[in-house]
């Protein structure tokens, strides 16, 4: 049984001032798993967790955007099981790498070890209990740390090792119609988001994932445009040990990010870390 498992709110002095980190409130996790890879947070109000023990958990908080209100129901409510979906043979999917949700709650998708990409659609909107999975498409090579589309649907990007890949959907959302991939060298990570209007992204990763890489594009959602702008280290002052860092999300106005993440050498205690800054997704 694990123990201890916590979320850690942070609260800054300065934007995006990862150094001056301090805690401000913490939640004991109620779903134990063995480690949560990325997650969505929808409107403020729900968080999505993909787990390395197959499921995704749904957590609602009640105070928008503050980690410290969230709370889970169990058994029969807030979660999904990917094994529910497995074929024979196909257990990549058990360790879930990433997490999207659309914006109006229809599909989310994961990512898995094998290097494969599933679309699994809820048809009641936001409602785990009702989703099924839908779409797969396994014509990706490497495990898939991290997923994005844009806003419309038509831009799929993947964070495989050291190479994001970024595909035009010929249908929006549907991952059956992928084009060839255009592939940029990047940093090496875990965590990736753009912002919605498709100037910037930003990749988790480093030693232990406590880096920051921005990259700014000259064209929205165009990757053949970008380049390193900016990187900023994670401190580790004001964690109660060094973390390392599984994925990153960002509140709908960049006010906020959102970064799980265990204690070295402590199997699988975790938490999620939220950082708070007064500019708008700007380093």
């Amino acid at each position: 049984l694990l123990t201890d498992n916590k979320i850690y709110e942070c609260s800054f002095s300065s934007a995006w001032g990862f150094s001056s980190a301090s805690y401000t409130d913490t939640l004991s996790l109620t779903v134990i798993v063995t480690q949560y890879r990325n997650f969505a947070l929808v409107s403020g109000t729900s968080m999505y967790l993909p787990s390395t023990q197959g499921y995704v958990d749904k957590y609602t908080l009640s105070s928008s955007d503050d980690i410290s209100t969230a709370t889970w129901t169990a058994p029969t409510s807030d979660y999904y099981s990917l094994m529910s979906d497995l074929t024979a043979g196909a257990f990549s999917l058990i360790s879930a790498r990433g997490l999207f949700l659309k914006n109006e709650g229809d599909y989310f998708y994961c990512g898995d070890a094998g290097g494969d990409i599933h679309r699994f659609t809820m048809s009641t909107p936001f409602n785990l209990t009702t989703a099924s999975k839908t779409q797969s498409n396994t014509n990706l090579s490497g495990t898939v740390s991290d997923l994005f589309f844009s806003p419309d649907g038509t831009k799929f990007f993947a964070l495989i090792g050291s190479s994001l890949k970024s595909y035009t959907l010929s249908t929006a959302w549907d991952i059956s119609s992928l084009g060839s991939a255009t592939s940029l060298s990047v940093n090496s990570g875990v965590g990736l988001h753009f912002k919605p209007n498709g100037d910037s992204f930003y990749i988790m990763g480093g030693s232990s994932n406590r880096y920051i890489y921005t990259y700014d594009m000259s064209t929205a959602f165009d990757i053949s445009t970008a380049s390193l702008a900016a990187t900023k280290y994670i401190s580790q002052t004001g964690f109660p040990t060094p973390p390392n860092f599984y994925g990153m999300t960002f509140d709908v106005d960049g006010t906020k990010m959102y970064a799980p993440f265990n204690r070295p050498n402590i199997g699988g205690n975790q938490w999620i870390a939220e950082f708070s800054m007064s500019l708008f997704f700007f380093f």
